[in-house]
């Protein structure tokens, strides 16, 4: 069976004190089975946070995509995609959480989860029908 992904534009933490200076920037949530995806890692992140001796806040400190960068991420199969970015400073790179797709005839994957500055495992993966998710990318797309 597979997967169900959906997006949501959100208004970003933050954004609103510079709402007069710079048009608003949105960014996107993902909800993979009705569950956003940041709170699907937090619990897995949970023990290696508390191995490491860190605050229990770093598990799941992740900051969402603007839709456009997730749509541009999302359009290709290939590795090393980023899904979310840094909470502190939004950039790509500092603190982000990675993953493989992969395509066939009939699915979209996500493997191979990973944290880009971490040795965390995340043992999860989703198959998602290909033509449910090249709607959601479009309607992702449509309204950037």
């Amino acid at each position: 069976m597979a997967d169900s992904i959906l997006f949501k534009k959100i208004n970003p933490k933050g954004i609103e004190e510079w709402a007069d200076e710079f048009e608003t920037i949105y960014a996107v949530e993902i909800y993979i089975n009705d569950v956003e995806i940041i709170d699907i890692l937090r619990p897995i992140e949970v023990p290696y946070v508390i191995a490491e001796d860190n605050e229990l806040e770093l598990a799941g400190a992740y900051g969402h995509l603007t839709s456009e960068e997730l749509y541009s991420n999302l359009c290709n199969d290939h590795e090393g995609v980023e899904l979310l970015c840094c909470s502190g400073c939004g950039l790509s790179g500092c603190w982000s959480i990675l993953i493989d797709i992969f395509k066939d005839d009939k699915y979209v994957y996500w493997k191979n989860f990973r944290h880009n500055h971490r040795d965390w495992r995340y043992d999860i993966s989703y198959k998602f029908n290909k033509l449910d998710y090249e709607d959601m990318l479009k309607h992702l797309y449509m309204n950037i």
